[in-house]
């Protein structure tokens, strides 16, 4: 059981650092309970879940992509995602 909770967090771990960053900007919300999540404009199989204005990377299950309209990751036929080119740096 640890095995597979230590190799669970390295994993998510290295998803997060392997995303490139990008500016996101999470609504200034007094709630800390409250959570807003937001499309990343640059990758449609990924989305951020804002919480106390901290973005927190976050990847949809395979073949899925985040259907911004509903919130939630969703077939790419019905999530009708267009990425943009990431900026250049």
């Amino acid at each position: 059981m640890k095995v597979i909770v230590l190799f669970t967090v390295l994993a998510l771990a290295i998803i997060a650092y392997s995303e490139p960053s990008y500016d996101v900007e999470c609504p200034d919300d007094e709630d800390p309970d409250f959570v807003t999540l937001i499309k990343n404009p640059y990758n449609c199989s990924t989305y951020f879940v804002c919480q106390g204005g901290d973005p927190i990377p976050m990847t949809c299950p395979k073949g899925l992509h985040f259907n911004d309209a509903i919130k939630i990751c969703d077939w790419p036929n019905s999530a009708k995602c267009k990425p943009i080119a990431p900026p250049s740096e």
